[in-house]
């Protein structure tokens, strides 16, 4: 699941919530297996953040990317991302309705910490790291790979921005 608003909403045990609008093709999947992983990515995934924020998996598989590094998961039957700081293996605990959104509510059951210290990406209009800017500039395209006699065939190019080389945050705030 791509989702931007992720929160932490308790420490003991860990609680987090995943914002979801009505168009997102993820919120049938998340409620049918009432469960997810959630990774919080790092400052070295800015172009996997870029691709799957571009696209919904009505129109690409974005589990088919080379960008994405699936972890075998231990508790729950859903992979999670490797890479990010940390990754969670959620269970679906509750969801509230708001007028544009649904709030999903979930408890980590199982948390990845990554093999390497990295630092966190924070998406805010720009995407930062952790004091210095993270920078956007790859290209990821993406195409079906077969003949689809609903739609006509295209490519999706994603994550094509380049960041000023000095900027302030308030900028993007």
């Amino acid at each position: 699941m791509s989702a931007e608003w992720s929160y932490f909403v308790n420490k003991n045990p860990l609680y987090v919530s995943v914002v979801l609008s009505p168009q997102a093709d993820t919120r049938a999947a998340l409620e049918s297996s009432g469960e997810s992983g959630l990774t919080l990515r790092s400052a070295g995934q800015a172009a996997l953040v870029d691709f799957a924020g571009s696209f919904s998996t009505a129109e690409v598989d974005k589990s088919a990317g080379e960008l994405i590094d699936f972890g075998q998961p231990v508790t729950t039957a859903t992979p999670w991302v490797q890479g990010g700081v940390p990754a969670l293996e959620c269970e679906l605990r509750q969801t509230v309705d708001l007028p544009g959104h649904r709030v999903y509510i979930a408890e980590a059951v199982a948390t990845h910490r990554p093999a390497e210290d990295c630092l966190p990406l924070v998406k805010h209009g720009g995407m930062f790291q952790t004091g210095d800017p993270a920078q956007r500039v790859s290209v990821v395209a993406a195409a079906p790979a077969g003949p689809h006699r609903d739609r006509p065939r295209r490519a999706s190019v994603g994550g094509v921005r380049r960041l000023p080389r000095r900027f302030s945050p308030a900028d993007f705030w």
